[in-house]
């Protein structure tokens, strides 16, 4: 009966869904459930694609679904002029968003996205006061030409790049405040542009990242995104935006003479209207929030889009050379000289004005028009439609529109030419959009692109390192970036990175499509990938400093409880921790001796355990073992002991944490959580987050334990140290009794001892399974190690680090088993620390980079055939000597190096290499050795029986 019902509500559900809601709308692509057609949109960004797609099958009038809210699209000029144009009063409505509403402070304010009254009153005012201000006449032209001569000034007194857009955008916002508050941002009030300028970005940076911008479609996924929320966003902009424009109003307001009939600016000729309806007792109409959104609206409409205007006209140019020489050979022929272009001289340069107006068609720099709705029950295309219904009159797909633009795509100013040579009008170029919202700054705009770009091309040529991309399908996050493969909303490349797991494949594919630099996705944040040696020393190692740095990741924070460790936190913290390790750890026989003789009394114990099954028809689990025998080296080291006796019950308790993290971070649902933490959010039953909390207390509490047995038997006064806890208290010591508690904390402590014991024995028993799992898979491997130890050893004395350069095969083995096991698909997250260039591309300070190890060691150039399991290539073919290639970085590179290498290259070679001339293995079943099958690469279990080989 319940499977009855659910079949019959999921039969229900899917009826609404792709029929009866959507039966008196004009088809359209099918929504799907909760995000509409939002996914579709962005595949590729920013939407051209999705849109010419849906207008060739659908024809000029579709249904497009934002959410849960149907909009009807419009998507030619004639259908357009026959509503927005012929039928204004009908389509004048913007259709209000939810968080228009929160940023602004209230229902409709400001005068883009109010609506009745309240839109007809401040448009109109707007207009009539621009107007007084010398909006299309020569007081504005004297302004904006000021600009010129000072963008020349700055220009001609520099010898170095420049940042070219920069000077237009301050240009443009100078003209955009004289107009709204009567002066330019200079000496004093520079401040104010800095201050404006901060939080424009900040805007910019936040509604860049799809999952971001994802929620003016969808907002019910901001429920789920506590980082990346946009009300939380908004409510932070709403903040700075209203606190720096009332500054600006209340400043103003002291400074007026509310006597004068004259007006210097917007904001001066509101306050006299407004202090004229107060006294009329009309306290609403214009308000001070009224002002604020005012302000809001005509400084973002005025700045946003004509500096984003500039900036593409520039990269056309210089991406089509041609054009620049018929702009030269026009301006050559019309001014002849450098004095300003005014609007005087435009008719006189078609050319110049043509290539403007293709910029504007082709930049297209709003791939979706605003949202309008229905004021009143109507027709459009034959299709009923109710008040208040969602429409868009689609400006982009009409500037692509073949029939009138054959070969929309191409840059050609030609086409705006007539055969007499003269600047021709062509009805459809609606750049600045149609019927009543048409924009009311259009004659300011096309002043300001007329003046702006012909005197800055009449006087300079620009010249590159790196064309700057015009490719839109990257979206406006992605283009500064190096190319990539393209992200989807939400996850990023987190999912394709998947396919197949563990990664590699995808890497490598992205390698040979991209480059050896490219840009990878974490769902909304972006990692530039490095992926060769050359360019990892260029970066990695001669330019260490700006790339020591690591990404901070949410997760990390909220288990090692903030910036701790050794291996993820930053400045000064990590390099006097890193610093402290190595000291000691050294003064405990890294690299010498003592460490030897430490690991080959583990080497001995494992035999004893061995020895006692040889012969005995058991089946032994030998991966185990080693990872009893690192364990114990690691301990040692950190705390002062071997897990034997009673200490064996600590041992297994902390393995069967490790063992419960290895097995829940290979759950795929739990390994892309730590590329898109959101997920945890709808997988309560899979949430890292409480995985994390689990680990949290068990591990803490686990080491904890140990450093308060350790504290409580230390001789403080002695200066000599048994192991790197006593060490660290000791200088704790020290450091409190000098007033510093923060930087040798117990926490920290805490965190580097998680470090050292994570870093030391997963990736070395890891290792040492592999190997094992490869001599298994290739016998002719193995009879060659065993002919090289019969001949160099003879015997089963216990092989030491003075044998190896005797031994090059087995020292090539456990490289190659290294570079083939290559258990880190993806290296770790890094960020630069200083603006700097990678491969030609400017990349900002804070940036993620990573250093793709996995990816070199597979590189074909290098290691022809890399998929084979082959030690000679790791052989001098003249010598028969160890062979070094300096591209085997499987210890990371720069100044992030893996600090217990020297300690991890010992274990592997006496660990494996007098297990090898002891014992041989056999086994029922080979281990399983496909990476594919798994999401993390993990160590290779299986049991075997062992037969001593000397006997």
């Amino acid at each position: 009966m319940i499977f009855v019902i659910s079949i019959a509500i999921i039969a229900i559900y899917f009826s609404h869904h792709f029929y009866w809601k959507r039966r008196n709308l004009p088809p359209g692509p099918t929504p799907w459930p909760l995000v509409g057609n939002f996914l579709q949109v962005f595949n590729p960004p920013p939407g051209y694609v999705a849109f010419k797609n849906w207008t060739r099958k659908y024809g000029d009038v579709y249904t497009f679904w934002v959410g849960s809210t149907p909009y009807i699209c419009i998507n030619s000029y004639e259908k357009i002029k026959e509503t927005f144009g012929k039928d204004g009063e009908t389509y004048a409505a913007k259709k209000l968003q939810e968080f228009q509403e929160d940023f602004r402070g209230g229902k409709n304010l400001g005068i883009i996205e109010a609506n009745g009254e309240m839109w007809r009153i401040h448009r109109r005012f707007a207009l009539m006061n621009l107007r007084d201000f010398g909006l299309g006449k020569d007081l504005m032209q004297e302004r904006i030409l000021i600009e010129v001569e000072d963008i020349f000034d700055n220009f001609d007194n520099c010898l170095e790049e420049v940042d070219i857009t920069f000077a237009f955008y301050k240009a443009v916002a100078n003209v955009t405040n004289q107009l709204l508050f009567g002066y330019r941002f200079e000496g004093e009030r520079n401040a104010d542009f800095e201050k404006h300028k901060k939080i424009m970005d900040f805007q910019n940076e936040s509604f860049k990242n799809p999952l971001v911008f994802m929620q003016f479609f969808v907002p019910v996924i901001g429920n789920f995104l506590p980082n990346h929320n946009v009300k939380k966003i908004f409510g932070s902009l709403k903040n700075e935006f209203h606190s720096y424009y009332n500054e600006q109003i209340e400043r103003h307001r002291k400074e007026i003479d509310f006597d004068s009939e004259e007006n210097s600016d917007y904001c001066e000729a509101y306050l006299k209207e407004q202090k004229k309806r107060e006294a009329l007792g009309d306290f609403e109409s214009f308000s001070n929030l009224q002002l604020t959104n005012s302000c809001m609206d005509l400084l973002f409409a005025g700045l946003v889009t004509t500096e984003t205007t500039i900036s593409w006209a520039l990269a056309y140019l210089l991406h089509n050379p041609e054009v620049e020489e018929n702009i030269h050979e026009e301006l050559d022929r019309v001014i002849g000289g450098e004095k300003l272009i005014t609007t005087a001289d435009k008719n006189d340069l078609p050319y110049m004005n043509a290539f403007i107006t293709e910029t504007q068609r082709c930049a297209n720099i709003f791939p979706m028009n605003t949202f309008h709705e229905t004021t009143r029950d109507t027709v459009i295309d034959g299709w009923h439609v109710k008040a208040g219904t969602g429409v868009i009159a689609q400006i982009s797909m009409v500037m692509l529109d073949e029939k009138i633009f054959p070969d929309p795509e191409k840059f050609d100013p030609m086409r705006h030419i007539d055969d007499n040579g003269k600047f021709k009008k062509i009805d459809e170029m609606i750049q600045f959009s149609i019927g009543k919202r048409q924009c009311l700054g259009e004659g300011l705009a096309r002043m300001e692109l007329l003046l702006f770009i012909s005197n800055f091309l009449n006087r300079y040529k620009i010249k590159v390192e790196t064309l700057p991309s015009i490719d839109k399908s990257e979206d406006a996050h992605r283009r500064n970036l190096p190319p990539g493969p393209t992200p989807w909303p939400l996850v990023g490349n987190s999912l394709s990175m998947f396919y197949p797991p563990p990664g590699y494949v995808a890497f490598n594919r992205w390698t040979k499509k991209y480059g050896d630099i490219y840009t990878f996705w974490m769902a909304g944040t972006p990692y530039i990938f490095i992926n060769t040696y050359e360019k990892l020393r260029e970066t990695f190692v001669k330019d260490g400093d700006i790339y020591v740095a690591k990404k901070p990741q949410q997760f990390q924070d909220e288990f090692r409880g903030g910036s701790f460790g050794v291996i993820e936190s930053n400045g000064e913290m990590w390099r006097t921790h890193r610093r402290f390790a190595l000291m000691n750890l050294r003064d405990f026989g890294l690299g010498k001796d003592l460490m030897q003789e430490k690991i080959l009394i583990e080497v001995e114990d494992i035999f004893k355990t061995f020895d006692a099954r040889v012969g005995s028809g058991e089946e032994v689990d030998i991966p185990l073992r080693f990872y009893f025998g690192v364990g114990n080296v690691i301990n040692q080291a950190t705390l002062g002991y071997r897990f034997e006796g009673e200490n064996n019950k600590e041992f297994l308790r902390l393995k069967g944490l490790i063992d419960f993290q290895n097995t829940a971070f290979g759950d795929p649902l739990i390994l892309i959580q730590f590329f898109v933490p959101a997920l945890g959010k709808v997988l309560p039953n899979k949430s890292i987050q409480r995985l994390l909390e689990i680990f949290k207390t068990d591990f803490y509490q686990f080491f904890n334990e140990q450093i308060e047995k350790h504290r409580k038997t230390i001789d403080f006064d002695s200066e000599e140290n048994g192991d790197y806890c006593e060490a660290y208290l000791k200088e704790q010591r020290k450091r409190e009794a000098e007033g510093d508690f923060e930087s040798f904390s117990n926490k920290q402590l805490s965190n580097v001892i998680l470090d050292i014991w994570f870093a030391g024995l997963v990736t070395t028993t890891t290792t040492i399974s592999w190997a094992l799992g490869y001599i298994l898979h290739n016998p002719e491997v193995e009879r060659r190690i065993n002919e090289e130890l019969d001949r160099v050893i003879g015997s089963e004395r216990l092989i030491t680090t003075a044998d190896k350069n005797d031994l090059p095969y087995m020292h090539a083995f456990i490289t190659e088993t290294q570079r083939c096991a290559n258990i880190i698909p993806i290296n770790t997250f890094h960020e630069t620390t200083r603006d700097t260039v990678i491969n030609g591309w400017p990349v900002k300070a804070g940036t993620g980079v990573i250093a793709q190890i996995s990816t070199v060691m597979m590189d074909e150039k290098v290691f022809p055939d890399p998929e084979n399991f082959d030690p000679t290539r790791h052989i001098d073919k003249e010598t028969g000597k160890f062979k070094k290639i300096d591209e085997m970085i499987q210890f990371s590179i720069g100044k992030r190096q893996c600090l217990g290498e020297g300690l991890a290259r010992m274990e592997l070679f006496l660990f494996i290499s007098n297990f090898l001339n002891r014992y041989k293995m056999n086994v029922k079943k080979l281990p399983e050795m496909d990476k594919t099958k798994e999401a993390a690469v993990g160590p290779r279990a299986f049991k075997g029986f062992l037969k001593r080989r000397q006997n």
